[in-house]
């Protein structure tokens, strides 16, 4: 069996694979509640480049079928180079969205944490002043 049949198989088996993986994935967290805009656009991107790796698949199966025509060649390297280009920029567009995401997790949390901190002080600034029986009239510090 050629290399090109093997990776062609390979290539079509790991896409059926990551689709289903995918679609499992996405009904548990269907399960969880509405998904977000992020979980929706994610689902699309990551399915989509699964059916791009099968289709790359199906263009090495193709191969030995191609005329060797000029025409025929350069169309099925453009084909390629085009299914190529989308599974990259749709792997780089989901990176870039999950550290968008990331990013703004984090933001919240700093800022629930900033918020809690503010609490905090605030609640030790009354338990110091009824344990000296007298009220402050100190305003909160903003660094804490």
């Amino acid at each position: 069996m050629p290399a090109t049949a093997l990776l062609s198989f390979f290539l079509m088996a790991l896409s059926g694979v990551l689709l289903d993986a995918q679609r499992r994935a996405w009904g548990r967290s269907r399960q969880d509640g509405a998904p977000s805009r992020l979980a929706v656009g994610r689902q699309w991107r990551r399915q989509t480049a699964n059916a791009a790796i099968g289709l790359v698949g199906v263009m090495f199966a193709l191969w030995p079928l191609t005329p060797r025509e000029p025409a025929w060649v350069i169309t099925y390297t453009g084909v390629m180079v085009l299914l190529a280009g989308l599974i990259l920029l749709l792997g780089l567009g989901d990176a870039w969205a999950s550290l968008a995401w990331a990013r703004r997790e984090q933001r919240r949390r700093l800022a629930e944490q900033a918020e809690l901190l503010r609490a905090l002080a605030t609640e030790r600034r009354r338990s110091d002043d009824q344990a000296t029986g007298e009220e402050s009239s100190r305003p909160l510090s903003r660094g804490v």
